[in-house]
């Protein structure tokens, strides 16, 4: 689940729309905005991309609100192979088609070989520079999701590019899904799942 409230106060529920008890089952992202400060709900709907078809896994909503735009940035997965990314500019009213922003986790190959990668999930962050920081986790043992790896990618351009961050040293074992803070002293920190056994 992400929630996150826009620079005009309005809330943003995401979660994962789940067809089984599974990380790979068929899934769709669902979002909920409330314009009442969560009083009341707008009916629930999908916003990932449709799908043409076999089933596909659409997970790991992640959205960050850019307090100088107003943006809402908003990335996901598909099949734990694939990243994307959406931006809405009306407060979750709409959204942007889906962007293909994988080449980003590519630069990672060379360190890590990831066969599985998805960001967060839950929300992002914007630093007081304005930079957009989202917590990643990479994992090469397939679909046991583990051993793994935290990260984080950023963009400094307000979405338009991203760029990898680095993976967390000296990792645990199975390091996955994380959420990131800014400190006071201007660090960013990640709150791990560690899962190993």
């Amino acid at each position: 689940p992400c929630i996150v409230v826009t620079k005009s106060g309005a809330v943003l529920a995401f979660t994962s729309a789940r067809r089984a008890v599974s990380d790979w089952a068929d899934i769709d992202i669902m979002m909920r905005r409330s314009l009442d400060d969560g009083k009341t709900w707008e009916e629930r709907r999908i916003i990932s991309p449709p799908k043409t078809g076999a089933k596909s896994t659409v997970d790991n909503p992640t959205a960050v609100v850019d307090r100088e735009t107003g943006a809402v940035h908003f990335l996901f997965q598909k099949d734990y192979a694939q990243l994307f990314y959406m931006r809405s500019d009306d407060d979750g009213k709409t959204w942007s088609k889906p962007v293909e922003i994988t080449s980003t986790m590519a630069q990672f190959r060379s360190e890590y070989d990831w066969n599985v990668m998805a960001p967060g999930p839950g929300h992002g962050l914007q630093m007081k520079n304005g930079r957009l920081i989202v917590p990643m986790w990479l994992c090469n043992g397939g679909k046991i999701h583990r051993p793994s790896v935290a990260t984080t990618i950023y963009s400094d351009d307000h979405g338009a590019t991203w760029q990898r961050g680095e993976i967390v040293q000296p990792s645990l074992i199975c390091a996955s899904e994380c959420a990131a803070v800014q400190l006071e002293d201007g660090r960013v920190a990640l709150f791990i799942r560690n899962e190993e056994p």
